[in-house]
């Protein structure tokens, strides 16, 4: 008879009290293929939906929830079947006929090791709650079935207990397993850490079959194998390789034998503090509000976040580091990540769960395996030392189109973008040393000079909208790879490669022969080919900025050559020298390249003068594969290369 050991049933209990499992995004835009537009297009990419999404969950939490038909819950059996390592306590219970709820005051879930921890509700309410399933899954029966477990549960208080004892313990074996003669001792301290959450609804949960087959011992000797693993050497440190993947494989079937179909989570607070001789480390992260819905094993409808702060703080000890004459105040870094909003939809990872639980890998046929779905962040910021660092107003990722374990298009949007190099170079500053060496405080008083120059010359923040993306197709081989940055007052970018690379159909048949990695090279040079490529930008005043910031900067240089260099050069004599040392290429490809002459100068003029765009193109009347590029290169014919990959280079005046 089948039981669950104790990672699966603790990953069962925190299930059952609350499930904190974590996209929908817009197109990215792209332009009509390498060779245009002529220009990218930037745009919003709204999250359109989420007020709407938050309203309904909020709804779902506020609700007023009452089955009258809902009979009293009796967790006193459940509490005889749970191993001696977990228990179920709570101080008083009571049932309202009206509502049909069961509430439970201080209820608790322990882990009874030394010391204890566990998760406590200063009261929960369940409604519809059915335990017959649930035991049977504890008496190791019934596996094949699906069930009801309750219809709602709410919690209000929901806290960690003993968490801070329980690392510590945790460390205090990593250091036993170090030993005595560890090259450095390491003492963690687990100062605090602490979670807490006002309110959570969960409901309905349900209990799908549990799927586990134990891996084998030939198949872990294939494993080890494959990846180069020497079972030797783990055996040697105390450790099971075989048990410890069994293990893994009971938690993600565990997981993948819950069904949620909606939850909420209010005021969510969690903080982490640990020390050691030289470093003391703390994590605070806070979430207002989320929401999830269609969780089933590993997939997930949605998942919405609203009001998510997380800071990490970390202090290094210049004495204790033996480094007082190097840093004499310590060293601290303070980071602080924030989102107004966060969503993640359409997540599909249960299939392949699956397969990995019942010790299976899935084949080529498995054409529909997984998602990593569509998210959408807003108003996110990145600050260090309390100052913006980066700031994005939306980005959205699109990674929800797979065809078994190849992505078929990828695509990051960011709208808003916002860098700030003062802030970049402060940081640097901080982590430079501070001591009485001269150098290093003359390196330091350079830095500091030069961020104190980009206000001056508009390089304070540097704005942005990007879109980059990567798209295959699985009938034809066609791989696009693309980026696009549009900075107002600064300029345009634009990247694009475009290559054939195998279809899906040969490299499934040259895996189900088992010769994918031998057929790899052979697929290769049947299919790919080389379809184009682009580079363009335009100035929208961007140099201008750089080059007067550098003229600026080497007026404080004068002492040395590079300083006196560009102290001698205004913006327009630096665009006149870009220009001249571009230029002077023009001579070693006249006799042999002199199709290139003509590029040389669109570069030259590019730089010249303000304003303008440069636009590189290879763009092939036909695709090029690996013979073709090969018999070019046999035949050192530089007209045919220009004909053959369709080389253009073109500057257009503003």
């Amino acid at each position: 008879m089948k039981r669950i050991s104790l990672g699966a049933t603790l990953v069962l209990s925190t299930y059952l009290t609350a499930c904190d499992n974590p996209p929908r995004v817009p197109e990215l835009r792209q332009g009509d293929g390498l060779s245009g537009p002529e220009t990218s297009e930037g745009g919003v990419s709204g999250s359109t939906g989420w007020s709407e999404n938050f309203a309904a969950f909020e709804a779902f939490e506020a609700e007023a929830y009452a089955d009258p038909d809902s009979s009293e819950a009796d967790l006193s059996e459940i509490q005889g079947l749970l191993p001696d390592f977990v228990s179920v306590s709570w101080d008083e219970q009571s049932y309202d006929e009206t509502t049909g709820a069961t509430a439970f005051e201080n209820l608790r879930i322990t882990i009874n090791t030394e010391p204890a921890f566990g998760v406590a509700m200063d009261e929960a309410r369940v409604w519809g709650f059915e335990d017959d399933l649930l035991i049977a899954r504890l008496n190791g029966e019934r596996f094949e079935e699906t069930g009801r477990v309750f219809d709602r549960l709410e919690a209000d208080g929901y806290s960690l207990f003993g968490a801070a004892g329980a690392m510590e313990a945790v460390f205090d074996v990593m250091e036993a397993q170090m030993g005595a003669d560890a090259p450095s001792e390491v003492a963690f301290g687990v100062n605090q850490f602490d979670m807490t959450v006002e309110s959570t609804v969960t409901g309905p949960l349900t209990l799908r079959p549990f799927e586990y087959v134990p891996l084998s011992d030939e198949q872990y000797a294939q494993l080890t194998g494959m990846l180069e693993i020497e079972t030797e050497d783990l055996e040697a440190e105390g450790t099971d390789g075989l048990q410890v993947l069994r293990l893994a494989q009971q938690v993600i079937a565990v997981g993948r034998a819950v069904e949620i179909e909606r939850g909420s989570a209010r005021n969510m607070e969690m903080t982490l503090e640990i020390d050691t001789p030289e470093v003391s480390q703390s994590v605070s992260y806070t979430l207002d509000f989320y929401g999830y819905e269609g969780l089933s094993g590993y997939d997930m409808g949605g998942i919405y976040y609203s009001g998510m702060r997380q800071q990490q703080g970390m202090s290094f000890d210049g004495e204790a580091l033996e480094a007082e004459g190097v840093y004499p105040d310590g060293l601290n870094v303070d980071q602080l990540v924030t989102a107004d909003y966060m969503s993640y939809e359409d997540i599909r990872l249960d299939t392949l769960a699956g397969f990995l639980a019942r010790s299976e890998f899935p084949g080529l046929d498995q054409r529909d395996l997984i998602s990593l779905g569509q998210s959408v962040v807003s108003n996110y910021s990145y600050q260090l030392g309390g100052s913006d660092v980066f700031r994005v107003a939306e980005m959205s990722v699109k990674a929800d189109e797979f065809e078994w374990l190849l992505p078929e298009a990828i695509s990051v949007d960011m709208q808003g973008v916002a860098v700030y190099p003062g802030e970049i170079g402060e940081t640097v500053l901080s982590f430079l040393p501070s001591g009485e060496d001269e150098e290093m405080e003359a390196v330091r008083s350079d830095i500091a000079a030069g961020i104190d120059l980009l206000d001056e010359h508009g390089l304070s923040e540097i704005p942005a909208d990007i879109q980059t993306a990567m798209t295959w197709n699985k009938d034809s081989g066609e791989t696009e790879f693309s980026f696009a940055a549009q900075a107002e007052g600064f300029g345009e970018r634009i990247a694009r490669l475009g290559i054939t690379l195998p279809p899906y159909d040969p490299i499934a048949a040259a895996a189900e022969q088992g010769e994918l990695d031998s057929a790899f090279e052979g697929l290769f040079e049947t299919h790919f080919s080389f379809n184009g490529a682009r580079l363009y930008e335009s100035d929208d005043g961007g140099y201008d900025k750089l080059f007067a910031y550098l003229h600026a900067l080497g007026q404080q240089h004068e002492s040395e050559g590079w300083g006196a260099t560009l102290a001698g050069m205004p913006p327009e004599d630096l665009r006149q020298f870009i220009a001249v040392m571009t230029r002077s290429a023009k001579g070693r490809v006249q006799d042999q390249f002199p199709q290139a002459v003509d590029w040389i100068e669109a570069v030259a003029a590019y730089f010249e003068t303000s304003g303008g765009s440069l636009d590189i193109r290879l763009d092939p009347p036909s695709p090029l594969t690996p013979d073709d590029i090969e018999e070019l290169a046999r035949a050192n014919d530089m007209e045919a290369w220009v004909e053959q990959f369709g080389i253009s280079v073109t500057h257009t005046p503003e």
